[in-house]
């Protein structure tokens, strides 16, 4: 159930998890959906592969 937001705007917290190029390609456009939005706010916890020198450490 969601509390009465009493004039103030809500902003729901969508987290995303990725650990490698194969599965950011899948989350790549919800992602873009999500930080297009007024109403949502988008993190990504990055892991695994993308912080692997021997795969391209595609952190930025």
């Amino acid at each position: 159930d969601v509390m009465p937001n009493k004039g103030f705007e809500v902003v729901k917290h969508v987290v995303v998890v990725t650990s490698s190029r194969a599965d950011y390609g899948h989350l790549f456009w919800p992602m873009k959906d999500i930080e297009a939005s007024t109403s949502l706010r988008l993190s990504v916890v990055v892991m695994g592969a993308h912080l692997s020198s021997r795969f391209g450490n595609t952190v930025k």
